[in-house]
Protein backbone atom coordinates (compact mmCIF):
# COMPACT_ATOMS: atom_id res chain seq x y z
CA UNK A 1 0.00 0.00 0.00
CA UNK A 2 2.90 2.34 0.73
CA UNK A 3 4.30 1.70 -2.37
CA UNK A 4 1.67 2.39 -4.47
CA UNK A 5 0.42 5.73 -2.63
CA UNK A 6 3.73 6.97 -3.06
CA UNK A 7 3.72 6.41 -7.17
CA UNK A 8 0.46 7.50 -7.42
CA UNK A 9 0.82 10.79 -5.99
CA UNK A 10 4.53 11.13 -7.28
CA UNK A 11 3.66 10.67 -11.10
CA UNK A 12 1.22 14.07 -11.21
CA UNK A 13 3.94 15.86 -8.93
CA UNK A 14 6.37 15.08 -11.25
CA UNK A 15 4.64 16.88 -14.35
CA UNK A 16 4.23 19.83 -12.23
CA UNK A 17 7.55 20.22 -10.98
CA UNK A 18 8.11 19.49 -14.81
CA UNK A 19 5.74 22.62 -16.10
CA UNK A 20 6.22 24.98 -13.72
CA UNK A 21 9.80 24.49 -12.67
CA UNK A 22 10.59 23.93 -16.26
CA UNK A 23 13.53 21.55 -15.15
CA UNK A 24 14.98 19.36 -18.08
CA UNK A 25 14.37 15.97 -16.90
CA UNK A 26 17.47 14.69 -18.19
CA UNK A 27 20.92 14.65 -15.73
CA UNK A 28 21.21 16.91 -12.70
CA UNK A 29 18.01 18.44 -13.20
CA UNK A 30 16.43 15.38 -13.77
CA UNK A 31 17.41 14.12 -10.75
CA UNK A 32 16.62 17.25 -8.66
CA UNK A 33 13.12 16.88 -10.37
CA UNK A 34 13.40 12.96 -9.34
CA UNK A 35 14.00 14.33 -6.02
CA UNK A 36 11.58 16.91 -5.29
CA UNK A 37 9.00 14.27 -6.74
CA UNK A 38 10.35 11.96 -3.89
CA UNK A 39 10.17 14.24 -1.18
CA UNK A 40 6.79 14.96 -2.12
CA UNK A 41 6.43 11.52 -1.47
CA UNK A 42 7.78 10.61 1.53
CA UNK A 43 6.06 13.09 3.18
CA UNK A 44 3.07 11.81 2.21
CA UNK A 45 4.15 8.79 3.52
CA UNK A 46 5.12 9.38 7.15
CA UNK A 47 1.64 11.52 7.21
CA UNK A 48 -0.39 8.97 5.71
CA UNK A 49 1.63 6.74 8.93
CA UNK A 50 1.58 9.36 11.26
CA UNK A 51 5.32 8.98 11.45
CA UNK A 52 5.49 12.60 13.00
CA UNK A 53 9.43 12.09 14.71
CA UNK A 54 11.48 12.60 11.64
CA UNK A 55 14.23 10.78 13.78
CA UNK A 56 11.81 7.97 14.68
CA UNK A 57 10.17 8.00 10.49
CA UNK A 58 10.88 5.57 7.59
CA UNK A 59 12.86 7.20 5.54
CA UNK A 60 12.54 3.99 2.66
CA UNK A 61 11.34 5.66 -0.54
CA UNK A 62 9.11 2.79 -2.22
CA UNK A 63 9.41 0.26 0.77
CA UNK A 64 6.51 -2.45 0.79
CA UNK A 65 4.99 -6.05 -0.87
CA UNK A 66 5.07 -4.11 -4.10
CA UNK A 67 9.04 -3.72 -4.12
CA UNK A 68 11.49 -6.17 -4.58
CA UNK A 69 12.06 -8.19 -1.86
CA UNK A 70 10.26 -5.95 0.00
CA UNK A 71 12.81 -2.92 0.14
CA UNK A 72 12.57 0.20 -0.95
CA UNK A 73 13.85 1.88 -4.17
CA UNK A 74 15.83 4.92 -2.44
CA UNK A 75 16.93 5.46 1.16
CA UNK A 76 16.80 9.28 1.74
CA UNK A 77 18.38 8.17 5.45
CA UNK A 78 21.78 6.00 3.92
CA UNK A 79 21.63 6.67 0.11
CA UNK A 80 23.92 3.98 -0.49
CA UNK A 81 21.88 1.16 0.79
CA UNK A 82 20.43 1.15 -2.49
CA UNK A 83 23.80 1.86 -4.47
CA UNK A 84 23.16 5.50 -4.87
CA UNK A 85 26.12 8.53 -4.54
CA UNK A 86 26.17 10.67 -1.39
CA UNK A 87 28.31 12.89 -2.95
CA UNK A 88 29.24 14.48 -6.60
CA UNK A 89 32.84 12.86 -6.41
CA UNK A 90 30.10 9.94 -7.13
CA UNK A 91 27.70 11.46 -9.89
CA UNK A 92 27.11 9.63 -12.88
CA UNK A 93 24.81 10.34 -15.78
CA UNK A 94 24.33 6.22 -16.46
CA UNK A 95 22.89 6.02 -19.66
CA UNK A 96 19.84 6.63 -21.50
CA UNK A 97 17.52 3.91 -20.13
CA UNK A 98 17.55 6.44 -16.67
CA UNK A 99 17.48 9.75 -18.76
CA UNK A 100 21.49 10.14 -17.64
CA UNK A 101 20.97 9.35 -13.75
CA UNK A 102 17.69 11.10 -12.72
CA UNK A 103 16.62 7.80 -10.50
CA UNK A 104 20.54 7.34 -9.44
CA UNK A 105 21.61 10.59 -8.65
CA UNK A 106 18.34 12.06 -6.97
CA UNK A 107 20.05 10.28 -3.68
CA UNK A 108 22.09 13.60 -2.84
CA UNK A 109 19.31 16.19 -2.70
CA UNK A 110 17.22 13.45 -0.93
CA UNK A 111 19.48 12.97 1.50
CA UNK A 112 19.67 16.77 2.27
CA UNK A 113 15.77 16.66 2.75
CA UNK A 114 16.40 14.21 5.37
CA UNK A 115 19.44 16.23 7.10
CA UNK A 116 16.89 18.86 6.77
CA UNK A 117 14.05 17.52 8.49
CA UNK A 118 16.38 16.15 10.99
CA UNK A 119 17.84 20.00 11.96
CA UNK A 120 14.36 21.22 11.78
CA UNK A 121 12.94 18.93 14.38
Amino acid sequence: MTFSLMKVDKIPTEKVIEHTINLQYRGQSGALNESLADCYGIMLKQWKFNQRDPKEADWEYGGGAASPHGEGQRNFKSPTEHGQPWSMDDYNELDEDDNFGVHHNSARFNHAFYLIAIWLE
